[in-house]
């Protein structure tokens, strides 16, 4: 059976996803059903993009074809979000299974989100959907001008 990554941040930007994975992936758009983009996975110095539960909700993003070696890649890739079984969650009608990276819906308020971090994301999408991406994401904490 045909095991899928739903990638909702960094792993959908090409670049980024090719340091863990290499070789070409026939990536399709997904949409994964009761869940909000959200930054509050805390990581060493930055908070990162998460998704959490949210009624009537549906997170945008992509569907990455994975093997069991290549999950393992992304689990420590990934590290400190949970691996979670979302393919009853997904919108569109796929033969596999599909899981995507959930940490806990904690907030920290004395941490900010790097700017890097967000043009990484956003470099996964159509400029024509950047500021659509940005609106229905949850930022809750400073944004800092990184280098």
């Amino acid at each position: 059976m045909q095991l899928y990554v739903f990638g909702y941040g960094s792993l959908m930007n090409p670049d980024s996803l090719g340091r863990t994975l290499h070789g070409p992936k026939e990536i399709v758009r997904g949409n994964v059903r009761g869940y909000v983009r959200k930054f509050n996975k805390k990581g060493r110095q930055y908070l990162y993009l998460n998704i959490v539960p949210s009624d009537e909700v549906i997170v945008s993003g992509v569907l990455i074809p994975v093997t069991e070696q290549e999950l393992d890649l992304l689990k420590r890739r990934e590290f400190g979000y949970d691996c979670v079984n979302v393919t009853e969650d997904l919108v569109e009608d796929i033969d596999g299974i599909v899981y995507a990276f959930m940490a806990p819906d904690n907030h920290y308020t004395d941490m900010k989100i790097s700017r890097r971090y967000i043009e990484t994301c956003l470099g996964g999408l159509d400029p024509s959907e950047r500021e659509e991406w940005l609106k229905s994401s949850i930022i809750q904490n400073e944004i800092e001008e990184t280098t």
